[in-house]
């Protein structure tokens, strides 16, 4: 392989064959992709075009072995995948997968803002790296209005299968997103979503696919406003066409604690009570003279109560010591409430002074 030596295999899959190897005049080890297929340059470009995207693996060189096949040298992420992790400690932490699904979100919002479907999200395509991880696999990328393999009948391809996947009907960024959550539900759980415990039966995971809603994670530790935010993302039925669920990481709370309920209950960012929802809200007057009375702030809170709580911002509260109520001032034309005003007639100027 021109430009680089010292090669050794990471990984042999159908189409390529991944080798660790040490650029000529460099010391920083790279991974080099080759392609079996001597027509493989379509993939090779698409791992260019996507090298920029965030959740991303950097392309740093490309080019053609003595045999004719085109490679790619890109960085190496030697965290290992996800699916090996599975292996090793399973489940994973809730603070750590909650890191890979914000990562891989922005992955696929990037991949599909340019009209392309990845098709191959799973615990084995997703690389770690510090605080998430990045997306492999740019061989199964394709364009959204192109036609995807179909799915083997095996266990592990039905278990990340979307439904319009085992219906061989046409996918949609709904298709990527669906194997978002499952892939972060057996990243939690330890086991697929649908995998039978007593059967390995691909056709009896393909039932339970079609057929059946997603069960509760099995595990305590879990915030309900993430499962919540997780089980948005696979509702039961979908038609194949119908839109994608936010992938945005606004949408995914990137703390793991509870939401407590904020309706009538002390919020530790202010020194007030927040009023409940739908209840009249106090018309104070504002911490700022640059804020008209009854201003709404959000307050200062984590992301994940705030994002999740669906309630109100609190309206900030009257600094009295700091903002007193104006005083007459000598030679000034004020005007006094009388009791004609309060009986509705009009209202009498006093001079004061």
């Amino acid at each position: 392989m021109p430009g680089f030596h010292s090669l050794e295999v990471l990984h042999r899959g159908s189409a390529s064959t991944v080798y660790r190897a040490l650029p000529d005049g460099g010391e920083e080890p790279v991974a080099v992709k080759v392609m079996r297929d001597v027509d493989g340059a379509a993939e090779a470009a698409r791992l260019r075009e996507l090298s920029g995207l965030p959740g991303a693996v950097p392309v740093v060189g490309d080019g053609r072995t003595t045999s004719g096949r085109p490679f790619v040298a890109m960085a190496l992420v030697d965290g290992g995948d996800y699916g090996a992790a599975l292996r090793g400690r399973s489940p994973l932490p809730v603070d750590e997968v909650v890191g890979v699904g914000v990562a891989v979100a922005e992955a696929l919002g990037a991949v599909h803002a340019l009209g392309l479907l990845h098709h191959g999200v799973e615990p084995g395509n997703l690389l770690a790296v510090d605080g998430g991880a990045v997306l492999a696999d740019a061989g199964a990328v394709l364009p959204v209005d192109a036609v995807p393999p179909a799915t083997g009948l095996d266990a592990h391809a039905v278990r990340h299968a979307p439904p319009e996947a085992l219906r061989a009907e046409p996918h949609s960024a709904a298709s990527d997103v669906y194997r978002l959550a499952a892939t972060l539900w057996t990243l939690l759980a330890g086991h697929g979503p649908f995998d039978d415990p007593e059967s390995d039966d691909p056709f009896r995971c393909r039932e339970r696919v079609l057929g059946e809603a997603p069960p509760r994670l099995p595990r305590e530790d879990v915030p309900a406003a993430l499962e919540a935010a997780w089980a948005a993302l696979w509702p039961r039925s979908r038609p194949s066409g119908s839109p994608a669920p936010p992938v945005s990481p606004r949408h995914w709370p990137r703390r793991s604690l509870p939401v407590r309920p904020t309706s009538g209950t002390w919020c530790p960012a202010r020194r007030h009570r927040r009023p409940p929802v739908g209840g009249p809200l106090p018309l104070v007057g504002p911490r700022s003279p640059r804020r008209r009375v009854g201003t709404a702030v959000p307050g200062r809170q984590s992301p994940a109560r705030c994002v999740l709580s669906g309630r109100p911002p609190p309206l900030v509260g009257l600094n009295r010591r700091r903002f007193p109520s104006p005083r007459p001032t000598r030679g000034l034309s004020v005007p006094q409430v009388s009791p004609r005003r309060a009986r509705g007639g009009r209202p009498t100027r006093a001079r004061t002074g």
